[in-house]
């Protein structure tokens, strides 16, 4: 019986962290988090409560262990499925940053030899583009001022700007 309990709540673990990497933590992420939580998570919950509560008045002691091991790989599953979506959603983030932090030296550096910023990014580094930024031209410039922009998967419209001039992210509607 215990083999069974590992077997299930592992492979509800896995399919969780596997659907919540692949929905990166973004609004359909949320949006799945929610349907689950309610289809899976509350009848969970209640059917562990119900039968933990009930065990103790059942005459065999394996009577409610199928529900019970249902319930927690099925939490399980949600839980993990919440946090992983979460974690690659920080981490893609994190590399946005991490590369644009890494780009503005080299973005000054060109201004200050060439009198502008550059039109594209091309030649200027070798660093790969992280994900939010290579899905579309995410970079642009006028030779004067540049910008970074990127669509948060977290919002249906909007994301995240960054200025030469203001030379930090903030949340453009």
């Amino acid at each position: 019986m215990k083999h069974n309990i590992v077997i299930f709540t592992t492979t509800a673990a896995a399919l969780g962290m596997l659907a919540g990497s692949w929905t990166g933590g973004g609004f359909l992420h949320y949006l799945i988090s929610f349907a689950l939580g309610i289809i899976v998570g509350i009848p969970a919950a209640a059917a562990l409560i119900l039968t933990l509560k009930n065990r103790e008045r059942a005459h065999p002691r394996h009577i409610g262990n199928g529900f019970a091991i249902g319930a927690v790989a099925g939490l399980v599953f949600l839980g993990l499925f919440f946090l992983s979506g979460l974690f690659v959603f920080e981490r893609r983030e994190s590399e946005v940053r991490s590369y644009v932090n890494t780009v503005l030296p080299l973005l000054d550096a060109h201004k200050k030899k060439h009198g502008q910023y550059p039109k594209t990014l091309d030649g200027l580094t070798d660093k790969k583009i992280p994900y939010y930024l290579g899905a579309r031209e995410a970079y642009s410039s006028d030779g004067t001022s540049f910008r970074f922009y990127y669509e948060t998967p977290d919002s249906l419209m909007g994301g995240k700007i960054f200025t030469s001039r203001d030379r930090s992210w903030v949340i453009a509607d």
